[in-house]
């Protein structure tokens, strides 16, 4: 079971180390404006007698109750998920199969 763990982490972990291995330079990126500033330019554009915009939320659907097609949309990709899953553990069995087979080779 460790083995099949250590295997199917192995490309996330090289993923990661790919990323981008430099990350003092993410300081020198970044321009010096402080909050404040960036928030005045977002809001340069907005009149001074603006309104405030009131979200309703009268319709709704209470929590826990989805709609049926919301309902349906998560268990087909559920189904989806569980079937994907089911192929990578079928990879994940044929890779190690294709492994020790390799290795019996080897050895004789």
């Amino acid at each position: 079971m460790k083995k099949i763990i250590a295997i199917s982490a192995a490309p996330f972990v090289l993923a990661l180390a790919a990323c981008g291995s430099d990350s003092s330079d993410a300081g020198e990126e970044i321009a010096g404006d402080d909050v404040e500033e960036v928030a005045e330019d977002a809001l340069a554009d907005v009149p001074e007698d603006a309104e405030p915009v009131e979200v309703g939320t009268a319709d709704a659907a209470p929590a826990g109750e989805a709609p049926e097609t919301r309902r349906r949309t998560l268990e087909e990709s559920g189904d989806r998920a569980a079937s994907t899953a089911a192929e990578i553990d079928a990879a994940i069995e044929a890779e190690l199969g294709q492994a020790e087979d390799a290795r019996d080779a080897e050895a004789e």
